[in-house]
C-alpha cells in the first residue's frame, strides 16, 4: 500500500504517529520528507495554463461544443 500525507510540521503529533501505526500495523515503512509546493504556485508556473486563462479573459481561442455531442 502507498499513501501520501501532505501536512504542516505542526501537525506531526503523537496522534498522527498513532494513525500511521494503525494504518500499517506491524509493517516496516519508509518515510520520505520533502517540502510540498503550494498548488497555486505550481499552477502559476505553467505558461500554457496562464495563456489559456488570458485567452478566456479576452474571449480568444475558445471552442464551442454542442451539448448534443455528449
Amino acid at each position: 500500500m502507498y499513501s501520501t500525507y501532505t501536512l504542516n510540521t505542526d501537525e506531526l503529533t503523537p496522534q498522527f504517529i498513532s494513525a500511521l501505526q494503525q494504518a500499517y500495523p506491524n509493517k516496516k515503512v519508509e518515510i520520505v520528507v520533502q517540502e510540498a509546493q503550494d498548488e497555486t504556485e505550481y499552477l502559476l508556473e505553467d505558461p500554457q495554463l496562464l495563456q489559456a486563462v488570458d485567452d478566456i479573459k479576452n474571449g480568444k481561442n475558445l471552442v464551442s461544443v454542442p451539448l448534443e455531442s455528449f
